[in-house]
């Protein structure tokens, strides 16, 4: 998308004569688009992903500007089918997952762990402590259930949101932190289209 400046606008004169939109889906593609100059920004949530931090930080020629966002991401369960029918099982999971240790290793720093289901952003909404870790209230939770009931779970990550968010590592995680309570996961990465 090409954007013209209008010479004839009553306000004041913009900078630029035109502005280019580029899309880039590849991750690596526009971080090496922006290393050789290709394109002079990266202007997109999620458009560099938290492990290309280090390399723009070590790169004199390039600034990491980052601020906070209000995205969410979460974990959906189909809850009419099994083993997610079982709300110890859904309790389960969510008691597994460390968020503050995948935003410490995954995300490398970039973003904060929630423990609400609201951004921290919106202050005045945000109930703290929802969700915490506990890995042992986990397994009693997954105990709970009877032996035999099957436990096959389908992980679907969109392959266009993967390009913009580390959900594929973050999904291979849940994988094995979920073997521990007898989850078979299957990762799926499939082409979706986005709204």
């Amino acid at each position: 998308m090409v954007v013209v400046r209008n010479d004839d606008y009553w306000g004041g004169k913009p900078k630029l004569e035109k502005v280019i939109f580029k899309v880039i889906p590849d991750p690596s593609t526009r971080l090496a688009a922006l290393q050789t100059g290709e394109i002079q920004a990266v202007a997109d949530v999620g458009g560099i992903l938290p492990e290309q931090a280090q390399v723009i930080k070590g790169d004199s020629n390039l600034v990491l500007l980052s601020r906070p966002v209000t995205t969410t991401h979460y974990l959906l369960f189909n809850n009419k089918k099994p083993p997610f029918n079982d709300v110890h099982l859904r309790q389960a999971v969510s008691l597994a997952i460390d968020r503050a240790q995948m935003v410490k290793e995954v995300l490398n720093g970039y973003g904060e762990p929630a423990d609400t289901i609201f951004t921290s952003l919106a202050r005045a909404w945000v109930v703290k402590g929802l969700w915490t870790t506990d890995k042992n209230k986990a397994r009693e939770l997954a105990a709970q259930v009877k032996a035999g009931t099957p436990r096959k779970v389908v992980f679907i990550v969109n392959s266009a949101l993967a390009n913009r968010w580390p959900y594929k590592p973050i999904a291979e995680i849940l994988q094995s932190e979920l073997k521990a309570f007898g989850f078979e996961v299957e990762l799926k990465i499939l082409e979706m289209d986005l709204p």
